[in-house]
């Protein structure tokens, strides 16, 4: 089962979890804007401005603390919600994984090899998206700040990030390709073994190391041309 049949299946509880690192991260954005507009609020009061009333400072307070408890709050309740989706996940796709065996005959060394798969997938709903999600926002978040600052300086870090986003995107077309290849190979890890074959073993490994190599490559590839563009741009 790839990833993507993974989301399918689960796009439920995938739509929560993601809804609340969402909400989680615009709330953490907006936060440091409103609590300047609190601070504002009270100078103005010791300042002696007659224009900021009582009523003006509470309800400035009042919108701070419920954007603080919404970053707090929907940041609590994920990391609770993550281990019970992802135990629920882990479950059923072990579950589905026996049937599959049952049904299709597989040994019982490759259903070992895709139950171990079957959690990597879900390591990578639980850890790794939330920090793509992340990610996505903040620098979404800096940019419209820059924005609001000097438009000019947003336009120059929107310059930067659509090449870097294109080149991401080669370096992650070829990597997947690799790591579907490693994970096909894990599945007959077992088998391998089981030939008692000190040549066919090393061979095996071997080319698995080169697999990893060539990820390693590519990953390389990509620094060098972010590091490369940056310097050219700046």
């Amino acid at each position: 089962m790839q990833i993507k049949d993974v989301i399918r299946r689960f796009k439920g509880g995938i739509f929560v979890t993601t809804l609340l690192v969402m909400v989680e991260n615009l709330a953490w954005i907006v936060e440091p804007s409103v609590f300047g507009a609190v601070i504002d609020a009270f100078i103005n009061t010791v300042s002696g401005n007659e224009s900021s009333s009582i009523q003006e400072r509470l309800t400035a307070l009042a919108i701070w603390i419920s954007i603080y408890a919404l970053n707090s709050g929907s940041g609590a309740v994920r990391r609770i919600l993550d281990q019970k989706f992802s135990g629920t996940c882990m479950c059923r796709l072990q579950l589905m994984c026996r049937i599959c065996q049952n049904c299709k005959g597989i040994l019982h060394q490759k259903f070992a090899a895709r139950a171990q798969l079957s959690k990597e997938c879900i390591d990578f709903l639980q850890h790794r998206l939330p920090e793509i999600i992340e990610q996505c926002l903040t620098i979404a978040g800096a940019v419209v700040a820059l924005y609001l600052f000097d438009w000019r300086i947003s336009v120059a870090c929107f310059a930067i990030v659509v090449p870097l986003t294109l080149v991401n995107r080669i370096y992650n077309k070829h990597v997947i390709r690799y790591q579907k290849e490693l994970h096909d190979r894990f599945e007959s890890l077992y088998d391998v073994f089981e030939t008692k074959d000190i040549e066919f073993i090393r061979s095996y490994f071997q080319s698995t190391a080169k697999a990893h190599q060539k990820i390693a490559n590519w990953g390389a590839v990509n620094f060098s041309a972010m590091d490369l563009y940056c310097w050219a741009y700046f």
